[in-house]
């Protein structure tokens, strides 16, 4: 039995997925992909997801990929738009869809064949979305939140932090208190 991890080593020309062993007496390759750009001052800071028989990650020019986990084929590659995914985005288990932001909108993706199933303008956003029973929770990068119903037809309540209060990391979604957690550069104004 083989357990895979995965390294993403970046180079100023060249982006490498590897898939490796660790139960292997030396640190052994399994397979490689590797993504042709060159863009120094955009770096990925997202973590790969893996999720059924898949591996899904962001690119620097705002593409969403997928590939077999056991050898690294690609399935499916999907051009979003400027920062998608940037640090981070998030795998709706229950409806197998990819919630995503890029460009000021928020996208909601097959994981089995990269279609786009609904996109909305929302607010700038670097980071994971936080799926809820009834909506998506946009955390801006200005200090302001959004929830969108998963008809992406309406906002169902939005809040503004204040211009500093950017968010950079993360957040984190209590379903057993029905809280968001995340944390902010400053306090807000």
């Amino acid at each position: 039995m083989k357990k895979f991890t995965l390294v993403i080593s970046s180079f100023i020309s060249l982006n490498f997925l590897f898939a490796v062993s660790i139960y292997a007496a030396q640190f052994e390759k399994i397979w490689e992909f590797e993504i042709n750009y060159s863009d120094p001052l955009n770096t990925v800071q997202s973590q790969p997801k893996e999720y059924l028989d898949k591996l899904f990650f962001v690119d620097g020019l705002g593409n969403l990929y997928a590939l077999e986990k056991d050898n690294g084929k690609l399935l499916f590659k999907k051009f979003l738009g400027n920062n998608a995914g940037r640090r981070g985005f998030t795998i709706d288990e229950i409806n197998d869809e990819v919630i995503i932001t890029a460009s000021q909108k928020l996208f909601v993706i097959d994981t089995q064949t990269g279609e786009i199933l609904n996109s909305v303008d929302t607010i700038p956003s670097v980071v994971s979305p936080i799926v809820t029973d009834d909506c998506y929770i946009i955390i801006g990068s200005r200090g302001d939140a959004q929830c969108h119903e998963k008809n992406l037809k309406k906002i169902m309540w939005q809040t503004r932090l204040g211009s500093s209060a950017r968010v950079w990391s993360n957040p984190i979604f209590s379903k057993k208190h029905n809280l968001v957690y995340f944390v902010t550069s400053n306090p807000g104004s």
